[in-house]
């Protein structure tokens, strides 16, 4: 389905590198979206949300101040963490000790070594923040502005 309303399935490929805790350094590399279309937006978005709450603010006498209320929101961290990763990457050099490459899903990233996943993790965020800077970068170069006469 491409029109001009929906988003291309397109992907990068970054180049990474991990050094294991005995100092031997590991290239991989990961395939991920460009740019999420506004369903895995907000799939990610929403992933570690739990419930949210509201209640009475106290005062500082102990009485309950029926003019202020006061939000709880319950995110589960853990969860919003791996879903980015799961929602960017489509593809991955990874594999395990007989060479086969290893599935692009949350069971396998929970697996990963913390350093490993912050590599990643940093990747991701470099390569959003490319995706942000380059939009950014051709809005300022637009369509120069109509005037009225």
């Amino acid at each position: 389905m491409g029109s001009v309303w929906s988003v291309k399935p397109e992907t990068e490929r970054l180049e990474l590198e991990w050094t294991d805790d005995v100092g031997d350094v590991h290239p991989f590399w990961l395939e991920v979206k460009k740019r999420l279309n506004v369903g895995e937006d907000r799939k990610m978005t929403t992933a570690g949300f739990k419930s949210m709450s509201t209640a009475a603010d106290v005062d500082s006498d102990g009485k309950r101040a029926a003019d202020k209320r006061t939000a709880e929101i319950n995110v589960d961290w853990q969860a919003q963490s791996f879903a980015r990763s799961e929602i960017y990457i489509t593809d991955w050099s990874l594999t395990d000790d007989k060479s086969v490459k290893l599935r692009v899903c949350r069971e396998v990233i929970e697996t990963f070594h913390p350093e490993l996943f912050k590599v990643i993790e940093d990747g991701i965020t470099r390569h959003v923040e490319a995706m942000v800077a380059a939009k950014k970068a051709r809005a300022g170069a637009g369509r120069p502005s109509a005037m009225s006469a």
